[in-house]
């Protein structure tokens, strides 16, 4: 497993992209770290706890900046693409458990300092934290093994201004720093972002599951996505920005990159313009082209928990059946066995990934081509509206 810190600002986007870390066991999330942003630091602190809730988590959440490095606090937020609580107007909770004691800049140097050469830093919002840890502990930037960071467009228009992307002009200062440092940074910005697009139909799929934590991510996306429908008619559907950040920390297959400098403009009319240059070595990965067609199906295969679907053989009766068996990511106690109907009969399992019981109950009468959960210990299926324990 990939260790990494992912440093948010978390909005919409942002939890949709918490969610698909959260569900890929490649990915060892040490801790959130927050950030200004989409929303107010403190707001952005709550958000991410409350989504960690929904999912049914527990990761340690370090609050960090909550205003830019000189230019003090953000004036304004995009209440208009994320809604006034930054989650489309759905949380309609506090979420009960606490962020860790402690700042975002201090748990990124505890950590790298513990795991040198290591930890992927995710960070999807402004680069404030990383430019105040490098800031207070220069030797971390030999000691990380990768920063993945989405933000930028070095050679497409910017999403805020007609040069500047959200999160660098969020925080010019901090972006110019950091990217800089010498850093080894993978720069995923609008030039690959903007060539993500998640259907709006998807969010009936999402609703389907019955799954709480979907629903949420659903109705949450539904609000991102009208605020898009709006900017851009007949669209139907988002941009993956942040969720693109995180598949390019699981598999950089998914993107093409290019070998540049890249310099922030701080000052003008183009203030937050990324400018990829040639001169001198080249220190950033800049994210070029995308494989959007193989990395939504990834991403959609992961980001509601029904994760890494599998093309087992089930051998029933001496047939043969292409099946999609859906594990359920989330939990790590596994249960190979549970009942669909009343009298199950046995089928057998090939290929089957995990240690363990190798059988699984299927049911005598029924469709052969069946979506199943694999459950933990105290967990249950439903299916066609009815519930079954496990056995």
């Amino acid at each position: 497993m990939k260790p990494i810190i992912f440093d948010v600002d978390t909005g919409i986007d942002d939890a949709m992209a918490m969610a698909y870390a959260l569900n890929s066991p490649e990915l060892e999330v040490l801790g959130f770290t927050t950030c200004f942003g989409n929303v107010p630091v403190v707001e952005s602190t709550r958000n991410t706890l409350a989504v960690l809730e929904k999912l049914n988590r527990r990761i340690p959440v370090f609050e960090g900046a909550d205003q830019t490095l000189v230019r003090g606090r953000k004036k304004k937020y995009p209440k208009h693409v994320h809604g006034e609580d930054g989650l489309g107007n759905t949380l309609q909770f506090e979420p009960t458990i606490k962020a860790s004691q402690g700042n975002a800049a201090d748990f990124i140097i505890d950590q790298v300092k513990s795991r040198p050469h290591e930890i992927t830093i995710i960070a999807v919002g402004p680069l404030t934290n990383i430019a105040l840890a490098i800031k207070k502990a220069p030797t971390i930037m030999s000691l990380v093994k990768e920063v993945v960071i989405m933000g930028g467009a070095v050679n497409v228009p910017g999403n805020v201004t007609p040069y500047a992307e959200a999160n660098i002009i969020s925080d010019p200062e901090a972006a110019d720093q950091v990217f800089a440092s010498g850093l080894p940074i993978t720069l995923v910005g609008l030039d690959v972002t903007l060539q993500t697009y998640l259907l709006k139909s998807k969010l009936d799929d999402w609703r389907a599951t019955g799954k709480e934590s979907a629903k949420f991510l659903a109705e949450m996306t539904d609000y991102y996505m009208k605020a898009y429908e709006n900017s851009h008619p007949g669209l139907g559907g988002c941009a993956l920005h942040d969720p693109l950040a995180v598949g390019v920390a699981i598999d950089s297959s998914f993107v093409n990159t290019e070998w540049m400098n890249v310099k922030v403009v701080t000052e003008g009319e183009e203030t937050g313009r990324t400018i990829g240059q040639e001169d001198g070595e080249p220190r950033i990965r800049v994210c070029t082209n995308v494989e959007s067609d193989r990395f939504l199906k990834h991403f959609l295969e992961r980001v509601i928990g029904l994760s890494n679907v599998i093309e087992s053989c089930i051998k029933y009766k001496g047939h043969h059946f292409s099946k999609n068996l859906w594990e359920e990511m989330a939990c790590f106690c596994w249960v190979y066995r549970f009942s669909l109907y009343d009298v199950p009969a046995v089928a057998e399992v090939s290929g089957w990934p995990k240690k363990g019981v190798r059988t699984i109950y299927l049911c005598k009468k029924g469709p052969p081509f069946i979506r199943m959960s694999i459950l933990n210990d105290l967990g249950s299926i439903n299916y066609k509206g009815e519930q079954y324990g496990n056995v």
